[in-house]
């Protein structure tokens, strides 16, 4: 009996080697279609059984393991968060930016600022002052309880003077919130997303080579849950933008935030 017992161990021992090692060789895109096959932003169903160093469920599944390794580990592969700042050179006029240009909202009185090529004069856009033309990067935007946002990234050259155009065609890649309720991925067409619950912080990961760009439920560190992948052949520098939308008269005036990054956690895939 114990021999079988161990047998059945060392089996799904090394059925949990060749996951791990699938995992090393798949790209995040991958992470985000599995885990997204019940419900896309479903949890992972719970493992059956208490595990132990000798102990291990029969009915453990290939699909189980992958999903909770990924789980667990893909927060700890991404690279480590990047520190952004705004640049008030691209704030539209009714933008107020503060502490130490991390925090945005829109205000009900138009600030007195130059009329720059790269301000936006229309839409309530600022863009990072650190863009992107290679490598892979993650940041989070803190978009607390409000009713519209948006936020994503945009080329260095796309147009900036009148109404932003939203999609990628025209070099912006968005997901947003529009009047506390409908989450949309602003693609040609806009996609709704059937997000769980109200994320507070949204993470954002670019994998420049790839092409490919993943927003992410962030409110678990540990947790995240994929929302939206949009895939493109990038080309040029891409910076982060965060929209604040109108005010509302007030009643969308909540800031968007940039958080210092919580390295602690993060490693590198060969440190894993």
């Amino acid at each position: 009996m114990q021999l079988e017992q161990a047998q059945g161990t060392q089996e799904r021992l090394a059925q949990a080697e060749r996951v791990l090692e699938q995992f090393g060789n798949e790209s995040h895109h991958e992470f985000i279609r599995v885990s997204g096959q019940e419900g896309e932003v479903q949890q992972a169903r719970p493992l059956e059984g208490v595990f132990s160093p000798i102990s291990f469920k029969p009915a453990l599944h290939q699909a189980d393991i992958k999903l909770t390794v990924w789980k667990r580990l893909f927060r700890k592969v991404l690279p480590a968060p990047e520190s952004l700042k705004l640049d008030p050179a691209t704030a539209h006029p009714l933008l107020e930016l503060s502490k130490g240009n991390t925090v945005v909202h829109c205000g009900l009185l138009a600030q007195r600022r130059a009329s720059q090529p790269e301000r936006f004069d229309y839409s309530t856009c600022v863009l990072a002052s650190k863009g992107f033309s290679w490598g892979r990067h993650y940041w989070e935007v803190v978009v607390g309880s409000k009713s519209d946002w948006r936020l994503g990234v945009i080329k260095g050259t796309a147009s900036r003077k009148g109404k932003l155009s939203k999609s990628p065609e025209h070099g912006v890649w968005l997901i947003g919130l529009k009047e506390g309720r409908l989450y949309e991925a602003f693609g040609c067409p806009r996609l709704p997303l059937p997000v769980a619950g109200h994320p507070h912080r949204i993470g954002v990961y670019l994998h420049y080579e790839q092409g490919e760009l993943t927003f992410f439920d962030a409110d678990r560190p540990d947790d995240l849950r994929a929302l939206y992948t949009f895939q493109a052949d990038f080309q040029g520098k891409l910076y982060p933008i965060l929209d604040t939308c109108w005010h509302e008269r007030g009643s969308n005036s909540l800031p968007m935030v940039l958080p210092p990054p919580s390295a602690p956690g993060h490693l590198t895939r060969a440190q894993v």
